[in-house]
C-alpha cells in the first residue's frame, strides 16, 4: 500500500538586510561652550598679546623719560639757587658741584650752533617716538627713555633761558675736578647729559647682545 506523499514544507524567504548608505552620516556638531563663547582661531590670540607687550614697553620708555626730565629740571633749579658763586664738593677729589652755563649741547658740543643742536635734538626725539611703537625689549625701552628725557631737558633750557629762538644757555653743575674751585678736567655737565650717555651705552649694549644671539 502506497504511503501518502509528505506535505511540502513552506519555503522561508530571507529577510532583506537594511541598505547601507553610500556615505556615513556626519557626526553631530558639538554644542557651543557655555555663555556662547567661541574659541579663537589658532594664531589670533597671539596678536593681542603682542600689542599689549608693545604698549607696556612704550609706557616704560615714556615713564623713564618723564622721571628723568623732572629730575633734570629739579637739579638745575637747585643748582641755579644754591651753587652760583658757592661751589661745593660732591665726591672729594673726584666730583665737584660748579655752576656754569653753556651754549652747546651735551658736554658743550655744538657750541654756538643753535640750529644744528636744535635739528639734531628734534631728529633724535622723532626717531625715538617712532621706535617706541615696536620696542623689542625692556633694556632698549629704558635706554631710549633716558635719551629722550635728557634731550628734552636740555632743549627746555634752550627754550626758556634766552631771548632768541631756542638761544638759551644750558645749566651745568657736575665737574670732574680735585676741589670745588679747581679747573675741571672734563667739560662740566648735568643730569640730562649723563642720561644721554648712559642711554647711548645701553643702546650699544643691546645691539651687541642682539648680534651675539644671532
Amino acid at each position: 500500500m502506497r504511503s501518502p506523499d509528505p506535505e511540502p514544507s513552506p519555503t522561508r524567504h530571507a529577510e532583506p538586510s537594511p541598505a547601507r548608505p553610500a556615505h556615513p552620516a556626519p557626526a553631530p556638531a558639538e554644542p557651543p561652550p557655555a555663555g556662547g563663547a567661541v574659541s579663537p582661531a589658532p594664531g589670533t590670540a597671539a596678536a593681542p598679546a603682542r600689542t599689549s607687550r608693545r604698549s607696556r614697553l612704550a609706557l616704560l620708555l615714556y615713564s623713564v623719560a618723564a622721571v628723568l626730565y623732572v629730575l633734570d629740571r629739579l637739579t638745575k633749579l637747585l643748582a641755579e639757587h644754591q651753587l652760583i658763586g658757592r661751589p661745593r664738593t660732591l665726591i672729594p677729589g673726584v666730583l665737584q658741584l660748579q655752576y656754569t652755563e653753556n651754549s652747546g649741547g651735551a658736554f658743550g658740543v655744538f657750541g654756538g650752533a643753535v640750529w644744528l643742536f636744535l635739528t639734531a635734538t628734534l631728529l633724535v626725539c622723532a626717531v625715538i617716538v617712532f621706535a617706541s611703537f615696536n620696542l623689542p625689549n625692556r633694556m632698549l625701552g629704558v635706554a631710549l627713555g633716558l635719551v629722550l628725557g635728557g634731550a628734552m631737558g636740555n632743549l627746555t633750557d634752550r627754550a626758556i633761558r634766552g631771548t632768541g629762538f631756542f638761544g638759551g644757555r644750558v645749566i651745568d653743575f657736575l665737574a670732574f675736578a680735585r676741589s670745588p674751585r679747581a679747573q675741571p678736567v672734563w667739560p662740566v655737565f648735568n643730569l640730562a647729559d649723563s642720561a644721554i650717555v648712559v642711554g647711548a651705552g645701553l643702546i650699544l649694549l643691546a645691539s651687541v647682545r642682539k648680534t651675539a644671539h644671532r
